[in-house]
């Protein structure tokens, strides 16, 4: 999964912008996740899955005025069961929105807000102070560069958020 980041482009000033993307939503998930010193685990339905961070380098590109920072890093699931929790851990519950400007589109803009996380129960999903914690955009499985396309979609989407 490729990531573009948009070089200045700062979605917490605009976000009350982001209204104005809902009739593009076409996902949200909540997702659970626990940090400890040493590793980050993912929290699933029936399980605990120890996640492992695959790095390769970043690129940084620049179309029209736009600096962008490609990552193509991601995340794989170790394949050894998890037999114990860390004693010192924060649990983090996390909303990801994912919209786009049409079904074929090949880009997505995702938003990661933290939510509130009560430990007692994991029911509670309320947006704790509207906290966003990461945006990009995503490029569909397969696809490597910045053509035409995917450049307007990326455009469209900044300019609808007051960033362009």
């Amino acid at each position: 999964m490729t990531r573009i980041y948009i070089d200045n482009f700062n979605l917490v000033k605009n976000k009350s912008n982001l209204d104005d993307l809902d009739k593009y939503l076409i996902k949200s998930t909540t997702e659970y996740y626990m940090y400890s010193e040493d590793s980050i685990y993912k929290i699933l339905p029936h399980k605990i899955v120890k996640l492992n961070q695959v790095d390769y380098p970043h690129k940084m590109e620049r179309f029209d005025k736009l600096n962008v920072l490609i990552d193509k890093s991601r995340y794989t699931i170790d394949k050894i069961p998890i037999n114990h929790i860390p004693f010192v851990h924060d649990l983090r519950k996390v909303l990801k929105r994912e919209y786009k400007l049409n079904p074929l589109a090949e880009v997505k803009f995702v938003v990661e807000t933290n939510c509130r996380f009560n430990k007692d129960t994991i029911k509670d999903d309320k947006i704790k102070d509207d906290k966003i914690k990461d945006y990009y955009f995503v490029l569909k499985e397969g696809i490597e560069d910045l053509d035409h396309f995917i450049k307007e979609n990326i455009h469209s989407f900044l300019s609808i958020l007051g960033n362009v």
